[in-house]
């Protein structure tokens, strides 16, 4: 009887469900502020997963060039592991935008474990595509390029010439008309974005800078299509870049974002190399993941989510229905 529902009064509990979390969670500008500070430290963490990353890397890069075929097998398994690194990274930064409870370590390998064979195969394809288009970019800027496929290593040049000047045993002399041997005229380097041939060269020049940019938006959407939807990796890239269009707004201010943040930490590198690598390997990568993500979701939420439902809110439904892969 409600007479007597006093005696069976029971406390509210502690803490919040996923649903109140979900409906607490906002994605405007200064919710952005709100959730990047409340957790600041977890991403700091999950940046230390990226840092592990990228200090093996640099290691073996450093360590492994005297081995040319252990070099190559060594990079060529990096790259397999890109895709699953980043699928593991949005899967946590996409948890922190939706306001759901993320554990890092459980979250990241639950993500990897059930994702990543299509992980592996969008990963290669991301790297390939971000450095054609970089590619593209330099070349069609006029700046010369050659030195990416010819670079020698300065102590192996110096021992070249050493040998050679041995076995010959004659003396070199090097005047102020003559040019030494080895050393060859250099081309003149244009500066960046400028071109010597005309329109046609101009127009390939800007327009590979508007597909670098439009890409900088997809991948933004790429990996978290990929860790919550079972779509084919054609899917995926087509509805990436269809947000990359319909998401404009928020993947210029996600991209503006990004950009300040790296400018700063570039900023900081000049002047303290030290601090400026260690502010990259604590917060800066995942920061940005953080950026891409907040930028991204709201978009997918709106176009691949919440139609399907009555309400714009989704919660309890959208775990049954569209469960995460990863």
């Amino acid at each position: 009887m409600a007479l007597f529902d006093f005696l069976h009064f029971k406390p509210k509990e502690k803490g919040v469900t996923k649903d109140e979390a979900r409906k607490a969670s906002r994605t405007d500008f200064i919710g952005f502020f709100r959730t990047y500070f409340e957790k600041f430290w977890n991403i700091s963490n999950l940046n230390l997963v990226i840092a592990l990353y990228l200090v093996l890397l640099a290691l073996g890069i450093w360590t492994l060039q005297p081995y040319p075929v252990v070099f190559y097998i060594f990079l060529g398994v990096f790259a397999l592991l890109f895709g699953p690194l980043c699928a593991g990274v949005f899967y946590v930064v996409r948890g922190y935008v939706r306001g759901d409870p993320v554990f890092i370590v459980s979250d990241f390998t639950y993500a990897v474990k059930h994702n990543w064979k299509q992980s592996i195969i969008i990963g290669l394809l991301d790297l390939l595509i971000t450095g054609l288009l970089i590619f593209d970019v330099l070349f069609w800027s006029g700046t010369d390029i050659n030195y990416l496929t010819s670079y020698v290593p300065e102590n192996v040049v110096e021992i070249t010439q050493e040998a050679d000047t041995a076995e010959s045993g004659a003396e070199i002399t090097v005047t102020d008309d003559a040019q030494a041997p080895g050393e060859e005229e250099k081309a003149e380097v244009l500066p960046f974005g400028e071109k010597t041939n005309g329109f046609l060269e101009s127009m390939f020049f800007y327009a590979s800078i508007i597909l670098f940019i439009v890409y900088l938006f997809m991948k933004n959407y790429i990996y978290i299509i990929t860790v919550t939807f079972n779509l084919s990796v054609y899917k995926i890239f087509k509805n990436a870049f269809l947000f990359s269009i319909l998401g404009i707004k928020r993947n210029i201010l996600g991209l503006l974002g990004k950009f300040i943040l790296l400018f700063v930490n570039v900023i900081i590198f000049v002047n303290m190399p030290m601090v400026g690598i260690l502010l990259a390997l604590i917060i800066t990568i995942a920061s940005c993941a953080f950026i891409g993500a907040y930028a991204a979701y709201p978009v997918i939420k709106k176009y691949m989510i919440t139609p399907y439902y009555k309400d714009e809110e989704v919660y309890e439904s959208y775990d049954k229905i569209f469960e995460d892969r990863g």
